[in-house]
């Protein structure tokens, strides 16, 4: 048997597996103790690999495989509303898990029926469809777009240039991001791209042929950019006047995120369909469909389904979580503590001049670097990193700060001095080793 490979660093790594091709060498990351060193032998290389590796948590803090403590405001991308492990949802998770875990959808179970009645009143959304995450979610409500289109003279979606709605067939069609699209084409077919923001440019895009638009009330992950007032107003005009669906995909901004339970509350404008999934399980795999009655009349059944979809584990968790999130005590201090963060942000960006701009909306939020500025976001991501504060990017140039929505004032204010930190090593001239003078 041969010897365990061994890291630099002294960390045990995988042995590599036995393969017509070589594995590649070990990158940088591989010998750092504080990252996975399996990974890249052992997953499909999708990620940026190996990653670093978290043990445990608590409300917004993680801690790495070497006992490293760190600020999360990645909150698993927006997923971890009520941060890490609360004990309100472990406890109700537990008590299912010994009850029922999963029946699949071939029968009913109290858990889900209770949440899409808690759905229902919280939105005001009469029907709901269960699935297991946002893609999925965004994958049924693009379907059901098209089959409430059932008997128009066209099947066209439209949707806008910086949209993350997803990685499978249909979502990934109406996702703008080249990179994400083009490995995979031909994709979808009937999807229009228009600008974001961009109303005299709505009348283009919007005819007879147009059976459903699909849009983001804040691009997240283009780098939290909120839609204006103007502009989803006249996608909604636009919409009812040719008879499409309108879809609001709040993966993202919804549950909470923005300040208030829905995005759209912000903007006065209701959607035919809206999506929801990433805080609505609370690190549990879980999405859902919102719809009219006017959609669901158009369904039937055997046209859609998901065998995990709402099963009583998932959606136990997510009844914790929609009565938590929705609470008028919970929603106010999310906005207070948008303001927090926002205020924070702009005065980093004030004294800085590698970034350009501060904007969110809520605990949606983002710093976006200067075009000339001297590292690019993966470099801040790895300097926030290196101070103890874990962020995500958002786009080409951006990096965003999803915090928790329980996060306090003190751990905001402990984020953004880590983060100018981090910007003010990175804006730091090094000087050259044996440079002289």
């Amino acid at each position: 048997m041969s010897e365990p490979l061994e890291s630099n660093s002294g960390v045990a790594l995988a042995e590599p597996p036995v393969a017509a091709t070589p594995s590649p060498q070990p990158s940088p990351a591989a010998l750092d103790p504080r990252f996975a060193p399996e990974e890249p032998w052992r997953l499909a290389p999708v990620y940026p690999l190996p990653r670093l590796e978290l043990v445990s948590g608590k409300g917004a803090r993680v801690i790495d495989r070497t006992g490293r403590s760190y600020l999360d405001f990645v909150s698993g991308i927006a997923v971890n509303a009520l941060g890490h492990c609360p004990p309100v949802v472990t406890r109700a998770i537990a008590r299912q898990a010994r009850e029922l875990m999963h029946c699949s959808n071939l029968f009913a179970n109290r858990p889900a029926v209770r949440l899409a009645e808690a759905l229902a009143t919280a939105t005001g959304y009469p029907r709901v469809f269960f699935c297991n995450s946002g893609t999925e979610a965004v994958e049924a409500a693009l379907k059901f777009a098209r089959a409430h289109a059932a008997q128009r003279p066209g099947r066209n979606v439209v949707a806008f240039r910086g949209g993350f709605h997803g990685r499978t067939a249909f979502a990934l069609a109406t996702t703008w991001q080249p990179s994400y699209r083009e490995p995979f084409e031909p994709l979808v077919p009937g999807v229009r791209f228009g600008d974001y923001n961009d109303v005299a440019g709505l009348d283009a895009l919007f005819d007879e042929r147009v059976a459903a638009v699909i849009v983001e009330p804040v691009q997240g992950e283009a780098g939290a950019i909120p839609a204006t007032k103007e502009f989803l107003a006249a996608v909604r005009a636009k919409a009812t006047a040719v008879g499409a669906a309108l879809i609001f995909d709040e993966v993202q901004s919804g549950m909470g995120r923005c300040g208030r339970l829905l995005a759209q509350e912000h903007y006065d404008v209701r959607g035919d369909l809206t999506v929801l999934s990433k805080a609505l399980g609370g690190g549990m795999p879980l999405g859902a469909v919102l719809m009219t009655e006017d959609v669901a009349r158009t369904l039937a059944p055997g046209m859609h389904g998901c065998t995990f979809g709402g099963n009583p584990l998932v959606t136990t968790a997510g009844l914790v979580v929609l009565d938590r999130v929705s609470r008028p005590a919970t929603l106010s201090r999310v906005r207070s503590r948008s303001r927090e963060l926002l205020r924070g942000l702009g005065g980093i960006a004030s004294r800085h001049p590698s970034i350009a701009v501060a904007r969110g909306l809520g605990l949606l939020t983002a710093i976006e670097l200067a075009p000339d500025a001297p590292f690019d976001p993966p470099a801040l991501v790895r300097g926030c990193r290196d101070q103890g504060l874990l962020v995500v990017r958002g786009g080409d140039r951006a990096v965003r700060l999803l915090p928790p929505l329980v996060v306090t004032s003190q751990e905001i204010a402990e984020s953004l001095e880590r983060l100018e930190a981090a910007i003010a090593n990175l804006e730091t001239p090094r000087s050259t080793a044996g440079e002289v003078g």
